[in-house]
């Protein structure tokens, strides 16, 4: 059944990487629809070690714990894959400045594809910047797409009409939480996925538009995985937009009692699963196990 077609807000920050794909095929389709983005300049949700720095050796546990992070990285993507992401992320910034300098210079920067299918950005520091919230209320939006990293004020969720969605990589309510793919991993798990669901206040609760299973090969890595779920994160959000557009339709539940949670991982775990492995090219080509996340 054909309803009436929703206008549809983005709150995102600016990761060239993967999010910033998802954000262009999401524009590219529904343009039209598209009011306005949100482009969050506040810290980004780089996938760190548990932990944190307490006493008189405060600096030095700092520096060591990014040492660990810096390491962690490298284990889970593998060497080869961690430093074409750092040369992608350089090149990245470099575009940025570059297009300033002379337009035409093609870039991923939301800005840019913002600005090439004529929608209005405003640039704000966190999701819940007052003066954010009031340009929502005027705007009225039916939904707002929310790919940035905060926890979201009931005054932020309560600006659309019929939700704030998200895209999660893990099958919820299975592994909610950080980093869901090194999780699936890690947990030796067959299947993983991507789900839309609504957000709520309590973390990765709201009730389920669509989700897509994803198999876990033998030999999958955490970057390989990753891939795969961005590969079918734009058609499962275009398909959430479209049921909800429907006017009727059906959410799927998300129950807490059959709940997983997850942190980011420890560097002992990131060593474990390295070392469950045991063959050379996963190192080369990012973590993997013998039978196995963007948030």
């Amino acid at each position: 059944m054909e309803g009436k077609k929703l206008k549809i807000f983005i709150t995102t920050s600016d990761e060239p990487l993967v999010i910033n794909g998802f954000i262009e095929e999401i524009i590219k389709a529904k343009s039209p629809q598209i009011i306005g983005i949100g482009l969050i300049n506040g810290k980004g949700t780089v996938p760190t070690v548990s932990g944190k720095a307490k006493g008189k050796k405060r600096k030095s546990s700092i520096i060591i714990r990014k040492a660990s992070n810096v390491l962690s990285l490298i284990l889970i993507f593998g060497i080869i894959e961690t430093i074409r992401n750092a040369v992608k992320i350089l090149y990245f910034q470099f575009s940025k400045v570059a297009n300033k300098l002379i337009p035409l210079y093609p870039t991923k920067s939301i800005k840019y594809i913002a600005k090439k299918y004529c929608v209005p950005v405003n640039e704000f520091s966190t999701v819940n910047d007052e003066i954010l919230i009031d340009l929502l209320n005027d705007l009225k939006p039916g939904i707002i797409i929310n790919q940035a990293p905060g926890i979201l004020r009931e005054s932020f969720l309560d600006t659309a009409s019929i939700g704030v969605l998200n895209r999660h990589n893990a099958l919820l309510p299975k592994n909610r939480g950080r980093f869901s793919p090194f999780w699936a991993l890690y947990k030796q798990e067959q299947y993983t996925g991507v789900t839309i669901h609504f957000i709520v206040e309590a973390l990765d609760a709201g009730k389920i538009i669509t989700q897509k299973r994803i198999r876990i090969t033998k030999n999958e890595t955490v970057s390989s995985l990753l891939k795969k779920c961005y590969s079918i994160v734009p058609s499962a959000m275009i398909e959430a937009i479209e049921k909800l557009e429907t006017g009727d339709y059906e959410l799927l539940p998300n129950p807490d009692e059959e709940a997983t949670y997850n942190t980011n991982p420890t560097l002992g775990q990131v060593i474990e699963l390295w070392r469950r492995s045991a063959k050379l090219n996963w190192l080369l080509s990012g973590s993997g196990a013998s039978r196995h996340s963007g948030k």
